[in-house]
């Protein structure tokens, strides 16, 4: 699967790339919302979601995790709430995010999650206590974990019934 990360300042930037990424053969887009020059949610996030001609990872990267979105964490959540609400494939949600893994993950029907850590002291047993209870609902699952090679998350969502890789 080849994946296209998507940095633009407009929407009609980021559609053009992701029209451009689905001809040059990329199975999925990465749309970072946090590189978008006053991204307005209800507004951008409609059009992108209405117009998407590949499947889509919504990633609105704050500062702090290396992205450029500067504002109220509330807000961002949200957003990505938003985007998960409005049909988005994909969202990506920083660890540090955690309590709002919850939420986005209740209902995986309604989307994805796609997690990303840069702290691995303490962020691998963190995300395997959130997301224990919602295992049962998912098909597949994987991690990026090379030792252990069955991490505590795999174990748990093999005993759930998911596939799992490693």
């Amino acid at each position: 699967m080849i994946c296209a990360p998507l940095m633009a300042e407009s929407v009609e930037q980021m559609l053009s790339g992701m029209h451009q990424a689905k001809t040059e053969g990329a199975d999925v887009v990465e749309i970072r919302l946090d590189c978008i020059t006053n991204f307005q949610p209800h507004r951008d996030l409609k059009l992108l979601l209405e117009n998407k001609p590949l499947p889509v990872v919504v990633v609105y990267g704050p500062t702090w995790e290396g992205g450029e979105y500067e504002g109220d964490e509330q807000e961002r959540l949200q957003a990505l709430l938003l985007a998960k609400d409005l049909g988005a494939d994909y969202i990506e949600l920083e660890l540090k995010s955690i309590g709002a893994v919850n939420t986005i993950v209740r209902r995986p029907d309604d989307g994805k999650l796609v997690g990303h850590n840069t702290d691995c002291e303490a962020g691998i047993t963190a995300i395997e206590d959130a997301l224990k209870e919602t295992l049962r609902d998912y098909k597949l699952v994987f991690d990026a974990v090379y030792t252990p090679r069955k991490t505590r998350l795999l174990k748990e969502a093999e005993a759930a019934g998911a596939i799992v890789v490693s």
